[in-house]
């Protein structure tokens, strides 16, 4: 069975003379999404033949700061970003400005023009890429929709989230204008999620659906039904967790609908920043760096679960060699190969066959 840890412990399958210490973040420990998303970059990092130095942010976001300058004093040549913060981005560009280290910002990309703006004209900033969060909200709307779902509960992690907020903007857009009714959304820390979810449960009783915006969500949704068996209530989530997946494949589980991308940004955000310490910075034609915030994702189907995991948990979505090879690239190959991930085609490549594809 696939785990956070065992993932954080694959290597990589062969290794060249990089030689440099390439910093990361993640966010907090336990949590499988951000473990997925570390492994990510350091699959990629070790494919280059370079070093990561992780640090945990352990869940506090004034520890983001202090661990990107502990990186940066540790003489790092390099380092992947994440923050759900977008005026944090801000300081975390100027210190790498500074310090002089080039850095990628890896998942949670700004969508204030202000801010894109400001970090776009710093001389150290390698790119930035991100999924397409609004999609994920669409995707699911629609999906609840030809459910003929009426009635929703949302529940999402910090207001303003970049990733998050998107999802669930669109999603309360989409569900609405199409006669559906969003009761509530209720935000806050991983700590107090049951506790919300709970909340709402008690206050609005049985509804049609509940939109979970990340996986933990969704799955917390899931626990929190089950003090009400008689319930019809089901879930929709976001993100393909391990968890997600196995109660997507259980009939009796109300979890009907996921979508994802297995965190592909974690393996881009490096291979942007390995780009730009190999001499090939990513720029497009007006010699801006580059900057992808809707990198696609993809449903799973009950019968095509165990594709999903020959392909992405049994093994690493892209090889070595496609991964030095997108780490010493140009421009347009390396968005080619954003633009053409998808399940079926990472499937192919790793000779996985999909059912129903």
């Amino acid at each position: 069975m696939f785990s956070v840890a065992a993932c954080n412990s694959q290597t990589s399958e062969t290794k060249t003379e990089g030689g440099r210490t390439i910093g990361l973040n993640y966010f907090g420990s336990g949590s499988y999404v951000l473990g997925v998303l570390r492994n990510n970059s350091e699959v990629v990092i070790k494919a280059n033949g370079d070093t990561p130095l992780a640090m945990d942010n352990q869940f506090n976001l004034e520890k983001i700061i202090t661990d990107l300058e502990s990186m940066i004093q540790a003489g790092v040549k390099g380092v992947v970003v994440w923050t759900p913060v977008q005026s944090q981005m801000l300081t975390i560009a100027q210190m790498c400005k500074e310090a002089k280290v080039p850095f990628v910002l890896n998942d949670k990309v700004p969508s204030d023009p202000e801010i894109i703006a400001q970090i776009m004209e710093n001389p150290y900033f390698a790119g930035a890429i991100g999924p397409d969060s609004a999609g994920y909200g669409e995707a699911a709307a629609r999906f609840c929709i030809e459910q003929g779902y009426k009635t929703a509960l949302i529940s999402g992690p910090n207001v303003g989230d970049p990733t998050d907020q998107p999802r669930i903007d669109q999603f309360t857009k989409v569900f609405e204008e199409a006669g559906g009714k969003v009761l509530a959304v209720t935000y806050g820390e991983e700590a107090d999620r049951m506790q919300r979810t709970e909340d709402l449960l008690v206050t609005y009783g049985e509804v049609d659906v509940i939109y979970g915006s990340g996986g933990d969500m969704g799955v917390t949704a899931v626990k929190a039904l089950a003090n009400y068996p008689d319930w019809k209530t089901k879930v929709v989530t976001a993100g393909l967790d391990e968890v997600v997946i196995d109660l997507l494949a259980d009939p009796e589980s109300p979890l009907v609908m996921t979508c994802g991308d297995f965190w592909v940004c974690g393996q881009f955000s490096a291979m942007i920043l390995e780009n730009y310490l190999n001499g090939t910075p990513l720029k497009d034609a007006e010699g801006k760096p580059i900057f992808i915030d809707d990198v696609a994702f993809f449903t799973v189907s009950a019968d095509q679960i165990q594709a999903f995991k020959d392909t992405f948990l049994k093994q690493n979505c892209y090889s070595d060699e496609e991964i030095k090879k997108l780490s010493k690239t140009t421009y347009d190959e390396f968005v080619k190969a954003v633009r053409n991930f998808s399940f079926e085609e990472r499937a192919k490549a790793r000779g996985v066959t999909i059912p129903n594809s």
